[in-house]
């Protein structure tokens, strides 16, 4: 299995220069099978208000951001782990996501145990899920 790991610093409350960044990026990695992207990479990791928390994060179901991840697993035929600033309902989750050639996959929702509790939800719904692909089957 060929593993890509990339490492960028996001712009904070700039989802559109955060996707043109990724895409030069993901562009280079992609000989990848599987894509590492960083914890919250739609948005940025240290909040100062849950004000701006909010205002960066996105449903997984109405996301640019994971229509863009979609966008790039297919074109490149990889899958992709990204951290993801997820609104659900009324909270705020520190997720990772998984897509793939044939979109997305599943989510899970990091246990928050730092400062940031005051941002983001400390229940995590999704508990610790597991996920196998075509591209982990090849490579067993």
């Amino acid at each position: 299995m060929k593993l890509g790991l990339i490492q960028f610093q996001p712009v904070l409350a700039n989802l559109d220069k955060n996707i043109a960044r990724l895409e030069v990026l993901i562009r280079k990695a992609h000989q990848a099978e599987l894509l590492v992207l960083p914890e919250l990479a739609n948005s940025v990791y240290h909040f100062q208000t849950k004000e701006l928390a909010w205002q960066t994060s996105e449903e997984i179901k109405n996301s640019k951001s994971i229509d863009f991840l979609e966008a790039m697993a297919k074109k490149n035929n990889q899958f992709i782990v990204s951290g993801f600033n997820e609104r659900v309902g009324k909270d705020l989750f520190n997720t990772s996501v998984l897509v793939g050639p044939n979109g997305y996959i599943g989510k899970y929702q990091k246990f928050i145990f730092s400062k940031m509790k005051k941002i983001f939800s400390t229940i995590a719904a999704t508990g610790l899920p597991v996920f196998i692909s075509a591209v982990v089957k090849q490579a067993c």
